[in-house]
């Protein structure tokens, strides 16, 4: 699996890594690179320029490790610089039926709509719970039959501003932003054990 690199945006220090699945050796972190800078305070930058310059140098120290050019990267989004919002969608199905992945996805994609997020933009979108025929089902609700479902759903933005001032640094330097993920999730993803992560508390 080609690995994928990671620019990690902290409140003090910006790391640049890579990291993939290998053969029996499970995840491999290689090419570390950190540099500090003079962080964020309230949702803004306090320095542009400390900002600039931390992201060139751990992108270069990076690509110096590894002995590797960096073209695309997975941008990491701080909480300060994020939107959570949980919301819901219904979805009427026609004939009481099994519920199939498209009705997941398209309950999901309902849960979109009203949302007042004109100056970000979405990340990702977790459920937190379906509803069918209002029973609420344990996990994912692919096979079970309903007439109606429900999904509360947990949608996160990135702020525009955020994105484009990060497109804006490593464009200079010719690498584009593949995707972007909050921190939290991803914190949550690595520390929590999944037992723990799915109870409804």
């Amino acid at each position: 699996m080609k690995p994928v690199t990671v620019l990690d945006i902290g409140s003090s220090k910006i790391v640049c890594l890579s990291g993939g699945f290998a053969r029996r050796a499970g995840l491999k972190i290689e090419g570390v690179s950190v540099c500090t800078y003079n962080g964020y305070q309230d949702g803004v930058f306090l320095d542009e320029q400390s900002l600039h310059d931390a992201v060139i140098a751990a992108v270069r120290g990076h690509e110096k490790e590894t002995q590797r050019r960096v073209r695309d990267i997975a941008l990491t989004v701080p909480h300060a610089f994020s939107k959570l919002v949980v919301s819901e969608g219904t979805l009427l199905i026609e004939g009481h039926r099994r519920v199939t992945d498209a009705d997941v996805d398209e309950v999901i994609n309902r849960s979109l709509g009203g949302i007042d997020a004109e100056d970000y933009v979405l990340m990702h979108s977790t459920p937190v719970c379906f509803i069918a025929d209002g029973e609420t089902v344990s996990g994912m609700p692919t096979g079970v039959r309903a007439g109606e479902l429900t999904a509360r759903v947990s949608h996160m933005y990135a702020s525009k501003a955020y994105i484009k001032t990060f497109e804006e640094i490593l464009r200079g330097i010719g690498v584009e932003i593949r995707l972007s993920l909050s921190s939290g999730l991803s914190n949550a993803l690595t520390v929590i054990p999944e037992v723990d992560r799915i109870r409804p508390s």
